[in-house]
């Protein structure tokens, strides 16, 4: 069964640039996510080792310890916000998007959004961070159906994160993206 995420609060969104330090955390007080936009940072969490590279995001879980050591010139766009529940993946976890330039895109604009602090700001965070996490479950969940359902739908999923906000997309639409007839397109997803 799954778990229904619950935003209550962002606390940060901003771009970061490091310059090559070893940096130590204490227990985080937030949940995170990172966009790495240029070179490599490498990160400890409580013994877990991830080397985070550019075009991929990284999950920080709430209450953990960590080491960061960056290179030099590592830019990012940390996101810190609070769940209703804090179920989370003890060691964080990296994610390597199909797409990388549709999430850096929602990262840049939730920062400059956080950063303009106009009417509306936080709203229009909080969608797109839940934007965010949307597309982040429907990747990770499409990892675990069986490859040949994937392929045959990856076209699909590929123009359903470029068109999301799209109010004419239809499934139609998303089937003629993988040749298919409506009716076989709604069972092989329904099957995924």
């Amino acid at each position: 069964q799954r778990q229904e995420i619950t935003i209550t609060k962002i606390h940060f969104a901003a771009t970061v640039e490091s310059t090559g330090q070893i940096i130590r955390f204490g227990p985080r007080k937030y949940h995170g996510l990172v966009y790495k936009c240029e070179g490599k940072t490498y990160y400890n969490i409580s013994g877990h080792e991830i080397n985070h590279t550019e075009h991929t995001i990284l999950y920080l879980p709430k209450g953990r310890e960590y080491y960061v050591q960056t290179d030099e010139n590592s830019t990012c766009i940390a996101i810190n916000f609070d769940l209703l529940n804090d179920t989370v993946l003890e060691n964080g976890a990296l994610i390597e998007p199909d797409n990388p330039e549709i999430y850096y895109n929602l990262f840049q604009e939730m920062e400059k959004e956080w950063r303009s602090r106009r009417i509306g700001y936080y709203a229009k965070c909080m969608s797109i961070l839940y934007n965010i996490i949307a597309l982040l479950i429907t990747a990770a969940n499409m990892q675990d159906i069986p490859q040949y359902k994937y392929k045959c739908l990856k076209k699909a999923i590929s123009y359903l994160e470029e068109h999301y906000t799209d109010n004419t997309l239809n499934i139609g639409t998303l089937a003629r993206q993988c040749s298919m007839s409506e009716a076989y397109f709604r069972c092989c997803f329904k099957e995924a």
